[in-house]
């Protein structure tokens, strides 16, 4: 339960942000959307990056992780 407060919350965070870079730079509520959504979705990307490759090279050799095993 407390996850889906979590999940909740942050989709609320998001969508006031989305409203303020609308509301006050000006920039059109899809874009302001897209801003918003898309520099969500390259930081998750970048985390996974660092998880998939500089994590293995943290442990080691990385031949535990799921990405090494070909």
């Amino acid at each position: 339960m407390a996850v889906l407060g979590l999940g909740l919350v942050l989709t609320a965070a998001a969508a006031g942000l989305v409203l303020v870079i609308a509301g006050i730079f000006g920039v059109p509520l899809q874009k302001a959307y897209y801003i918003v959504i898309l520099s969500t979705l390259l930081q998750h990307h970048y985390f996974d990056h660092l998880q998939l490759t500089r994590l293995g090279d943290l442990l080691g050799t990385g031949d535990r992780l799921v990405a090494a095993r070909t």
